[in-house]
């Protein structure tokens, strides 16, 4: 173990026999299109380096963001996301491309079909995923 509890090192291969943590809708009030039910797979959370990873999956719909839960790395696994940031056109996102959102992110996620994406959050005092 590290000094802060923490394994130095952990390989993580695949989703393995992951169950979902959470399955509805992380931002309920952010749904403005279609039902995009939300699936959560953790394979890291870490309290004292403020870091969880994980799956995270949708189904297709629209969340409207005013203001992102935590700041956060990606990597879309599977499917299409397009991210409008207010006041800024719309970027398409397949799988392969990775992206960093902050806090701060004010905006839609449109996702036309299933989204499968890898994340690592980085939490600040007061996020709780």
């Amino acid at each position: 173990m590290g000094h802060d509890g923490a394994v130095p090192f952990q390989v993580i291969r695949g989703r393995g026999d992951l169950l979902p943590v959470f399955e509805g809708y992380s931002v309920p009030e952010g749904v403005v299109g279609g039902r995009p039910v939300e699936r959560i797979y953790y394979h890291l959370k870490n309290e004292r380096l403020a870091i969880n990873a994980g799956y995270w999956e949708a189904e297709p719909g629209v969340i409207r963001f005013e203001g992102f839960p935590w700041n956060e790395f990606c990597t879309i696994l599977e499917g299409e996301l397009q991210v409008a940031e207010d006041g800024k056109p719309p970027l398409t996102l397949r799988a392969g491309d990775a992206f960093f959102i902050t806090k701060d992110f004010r905006g839609t996620w449109t996702l036309p079909v299933p989204v499968r994406k890898y994340f690592v959050e980085a939490l600040a005092e007061g996020d709780s995923p």
